[in-house]
């Protein structure tokens, strides 16, 4: 175990757990904070509320616990990455298409907050990480749902144990009724998604200055427009409309849930695609909007704990800018070829080779629907995974905690129970396990499979190309295929050689 770092509340430790085999982050809170019943209270009812949540996008909670010299923990997934707020600071701002899919995450995993009768109230960047998955970046992982209450009223827990009148948040990002102190609401938090939103394209805040300054900008301002403040420009004008609805100084006037401005923000996404391309090229992670269909559920792109090897997989793919040229060179002769068969080219290997084409995209398209569905599958392994290693693990750690609280005439049995879980854990864990592994173990087949029909298709396209020159000069003089010709000549010249 070693020591990540220190606060107000506690020490943050790296450690590896004995059965599972995983590193995570133990938070150990001080020792005084264990005497006030208080707290104590609290502390229970947020590892509660935390565990609730099993989002690939929000830091998982796993269990808790009271260390033999009294202390508390709580163990947390570890997300290694780059704090968001340290990202900006030396970046700058964003791509619009790379923040719309940061945003877009981010309203995906409150909406499972939220869903779930926690409110986040601190959103910031500051509050999340990007992470690496998979060899990509800028997967988003929300921390700190430590001062989150609990709104649901079919929880016992959301009988707030701090003080009243406690202001919990950052300036910069609070929404205007957290000023007055008013019942906590979850629009507050789409009031922070909107701050956060225009800082991401612009660079800064929607309002700055000192304390008093910005809280009365808060209160009293319109928000400024995103769009002329980009410093990257492109940014479109819905993406202003949506920042400012969501900035709306009362809460009924902007997004009622996270859901609807997800839903918002996808449709933007196709305003995106040049500034996707360009992320391509410095392999910035591309948003795979199939995790979006769902709005009250966690997102099918799930992330698991269990070390199990990479499938590799995107669902997203695009395009480089070469492979964009070729595709479209390919696509022209494809055409050019067609065209010459159509208007007579008597030439029964050009029939074979256009044949052999067709055949060999079909297969393509047949693997990649494959591809996109064993995705789909272990998501489904991953997310299922998380949602029962959560409550297990959480079921043991109450367990644990009331067992250790004294003497008990119910510890026998309580130690039965205990061992029972453990049990059912470590056979989910293999279980879960050998299913990736074997998911694993299939991807490698197609994607083996998808190499070798990809080599001979551009054999093939060689082959083509060879026939279609030798073709050409017979048909000089025919209006009808004078156009695929010259397109076909025109896109080759202009990509050059692209083999």
């Amino acid at each position: 175990m070693s020591l990540l770092g220190e606060g107000a509340m506690g020490q943050v430790y790296l450690a590896k757990h004995k059965e599972l085999g995983r590193i995570e982050a133990i938070k150990v809170l001080k020792p005084q904070v264990a005497l006030d019943e208080r707290f104590v209270a609290r502390f229970r009812r947020e590892a509660r509320a935390t565990n609730r949540l099993q989002h690939p996008n929000i830091v998982a909670m796993h269990d808790f616990g009271r260390l033999p010299d009294g202390r508390f923990y709580l163990s947390m997934e570890y997300a290694e990455g780059q704090l968001l707020a340290k990202g900006m600071q030396d970046e700058g701002p964003m791509p619009f298409g790379r923040a719309l899919h940061i945003l877009m995450q981010l309203a995906s995993a409150v909406e499972h907050a939220h869903s779930r009768g926690v409110v986040h109230r601190d959103l910031k960047p500051a509050n999340i990480m990007l992470v690496s998955h998979r060899g990509m970046g800028d997967m988003l992982k929300v921390l700190d749902f430590g001062i989150s209450k609990i709104i649901s009223p079919d929880y016992n827990e959301s009988i707030m144990v701090s003080q009243d009148g406690i202001v919990f948040g950052t300036p910069l990002y609070m929404a205007p009724e957290q000023f007055y102190r008013q019942p906590n609401d979850p629009r507050s938090d789409i009031y922070s998604i909107g701050c956060m939103a225009y800082e991401l394209v612009t660079g800064s805040p929607p309002f700055t200055g000192k304390i008093p300054e910005v809280v009365r900008a808060h209160v009293e301002k319109l928000p400024p427009r995103p769009s002329p403040d980009a410093a990257l420009g492109d940014v479109p004008l819905e993406f202003d409309e949506l920042v400012l609805r969501c900035m709306e100084k009362a809460p009924g006037q902007r997004y009622q849930t996270a859901g609807e401005l997800l839903r918002a923000l996808v449709v933007l996404e196709p305003t995106a695609h040049g500034d996707r391309r360009a992320e391509l090229e410095s392999s910035t992670m591309v948003p795979d909007l199939a995790r979006y269909d769902t709005f009250h559920e966690p997102s099918a792109a799930a992330t698991t704990q269990i070390h199990a090897p990479s499938l590799g997989l995107q669902s997203d793919p695009g395009f480089s800018l070469g492979e964009t040229a070729l595709a479209e060179r390919d696509e022209a002769l494809r055409e050019l070829a067609e065209c010459l068969l159509d208007h007579g080219a008597n030439d029964s290997r050009l029939t074979i080779a256009v044949t052999d084409l067709r055949g060999m995209e079909h297969e393509l398209a047949q693997c990649d629907t494959q591809m996109r569905e064993l995705k789909q599958r272990e998501s489904r392994t991953e997310q299922s995974a998380r949602e029962r290693e959560g409550m297990l693990r959480f079921a043991i750690g109450e367990l644990i905690f009331d067992r250790d609280q004294g003497a008990s005439p119910r510890r026998v049995d309580l130690d039965f129970q205990i061992r029972e879980l453990e049990t059912r854990l470590a056979e989910s864990t293999r279980d879960t396990q050998a299913e990736l592994d074997r998911l694993a173990d299939e991807n490698i087949g197609l994607v083996a499979h998808r190499a070798n029909i990809e080599e001979r298709r551009r054999m093939l396209y060689a082959r083509i190309e060879k026939l279609v020159e030798d073709i050409v000069p017979h048909f000089d003089n025919n209006l009808a295929v004078a156009p695929f010709i010259d397109r076909f000549y025109s896109i080759r010249d202009s990509a050059g050689e692209i083999r």
